[in-house]
């Protein structure tokens, strides 16, 4: 198993998440059932330094559950896996959406939960995060807890390239934030 590999695979057991949490747009009032309704996977932003950064690629790769790691990208393509992917604005925020109805049934387990792996590139290195995501409900939403409804929010995280942090948001509201390795050459000064 390759590093790179082995280190989506300790990612992806590393984060744990659950409870329920309300959302509200952007005027304060609850938003209605189908505002909440979107293919989003995952939001945040990308940060060097606490400032924020703009253009960074971020992605989103599933695979089958059983998988081997450190496949070349086009491998795990044509085994069925799945890649989608976001830049950052001027802000420094992404949103990577994964339409479910694009996925085929064999990147599920039986508990219709998919393992997934984020990873951005910046300065000439790379890092990544992976976790667990559920669809959930009849809407078919994602969120990071099998328990979780529509109305939970949808997992956020928040990546400082400088200082090498992760903050994760799961659908709950918990936050947790841990330090993350970089893969590739040691920044330049």
């Amino acid at each position: 198993m390759g590093e790179v590999g082995m280190g989506w695979r300790l990612l992806a057991m590393a984060l744990l998440v659950a409870g329920a949490t309300a959302c509200t747009a952007s005027n304060g009032e609850t938003p209605s059932r189908d505002e909440r309704r979107s293919d989003a996977f995952v939001r945040g932003r990308v940060l060097a330094d606490g400032e924020p950064v703009s253009g960074v690629r971020v992605s989103v790769r599933l695979e089958k559950p059983g998988s081997p790691d450190g496949r070349r990208h086009a491998d795990y393509l044509d085994d069925g896996g799945y890649d989608a992917s976001a830049r950052t604005g001027d802000d420094g925020t992404y949103v990577v959406e994964v339409d479910p109805r694009d996925l085929a049934d064999e990147l599920f387990t039986d508990e219709r939960s998919v393992t997934y792996g984020l990873g951005l590139t910046a300065r000439g290195r790379s890092m990544g995060w992976g976790g667990t995501a559920w669809l959930v409900g009849d809407d078919r939403t994602w969120r990071t807890d099998p328990l979780a409804d529509g109305d939970d929010r949808v997992l956020e995280v928040d990546i400082d390239v400088v200082r090498g942090r992760v903050r994760v948001t799961s659908s709950s509201g918990d936050t947790e934030t841990h330090g993350l390795a970089w893969v590739g050459a040691a920044p330049a000064p």
